[in-house]
């Protein structure tokens, strides 16, 4: 389903499915990222409680570490930025001493 962020962005979220049987719990969203790229990603949410926390506006939602304590740092990065693990290790990369 599409829907429109507080900040006017479409999204789409979509249930995933294993040899036709849902997996509850997980849904896979789809987002143009901070770059202007189009990404997916799984993560580990129910579908209504993940719409509706990226339509509510940033000021009047629960921060994303207490909304969704199963996800990782880097699933909650791609939720709030659309950040990919690569566009990170690329924008950030680490100091090698």
């Amino acid at each position: 389903m599409t829907y429109t962020d507080a900040e006017g962005n479409e999204f789409t979220i979509e249930a995933i499915y294993d040899l036709g049987v849902r997996i509850e719990g997980w849904c896979k969203l789809t987002k143009t990222n901070m770059f202007g790229k189009v990404v997916s990603k799984e993560l580990p949410a129910n579908e209504v409680v993940l719409a509706e926390w990226l339509v509510t506006p940033r000021g009047d939602r629960a921060p994303v570490q207490f909304s969704f304590p199963r996800m990782t740092a880097t699933e909650r990065e791609f939720l709030l930025t659309g950040m990919t693990d690569e566009e990170w290790d690329a924008t950030f990369p680490e100091d090698e001493e």
